[in-house]
């Protein structure tokens, strides 16, 4: 059983992510290719996944073809600051991310797009993941957005067109830092 303080700190973050959900939409009303709206993973991402993703898929990780209902389940389930999201058009599962709060930005662990060749927001779920995560860093109170293990082929996008910064730590993983 949480603490008070533990579900004043859940129920913070919790508003925080909805928001940064809200935000998203209001803010990308008309520049993405199709209206959507945004959950946290649940159940229906599994469903939806496992019927949608899985009869599409050719992907490996580490370059997508994760088990999303896997890591639904075991990513940081005790971790009020985690950041989750399905991204949707109707019913339609489009995209998925996960990552957490550390004492400096929001880290995004994980982004994959649906990989349905007709899915009605190719080429926008990096877009709508990294407005979530910037709304969610200013609600929480954070200074930058991070990306963990970028993979090669994507470091040109995130550096030029999403003004993000490699870091390659002495010992650790690297990570594209974008201060917000």
């Amino acid at each position: 059983m949480l603490g008070s303080g533990r579900r004043l700190a859940a129920l913070r973050y919790s508003e925080a992510l909805h928001d940064a959900f809200a935000r998203t939409i209001g803010s990308l009303r008309g520049v993405t290719p199709s209206e959507f709206h945004i959950s946290e993973l649940s159940q229906d991402t599994d469903v939806a996944w496992t019927s949608q993703w899985v009869p599409h898929n050719t992907r490996q990780p580490p370059e997508g073809g994760w088990h999303w209902p896997k890591i639904r389940r075991t990513y940081r389930p005790r971790t009020p600051s985690r950041f989750q999201i399905a991204i949707w058009h109707d019913d339609r599962l489009c995209g998925v991310s996960v990552g957490y709060l550390n004492n400096t930005a929001t880290v995004i662990d994980a982004v994959e797009g649906s990989p349905a060749p007709d899915c009605p927001l190719k080429g926008a779920i990096l877009l709508i993941v990294l407005q979530a995560a910037t709304f969610y860093v200013q609600g929480t109170v954070r200074a930058e957005l991070w990306l963990m293990e970028p993979a090669p082929g994507l470091l040109t996008l995130y550096t030029r067109d999403y003004g993000f910064s490699l870091e390659t730590p002495h010992r650790g993983r690297p990570y594209c830092c974008r201060r917000i």
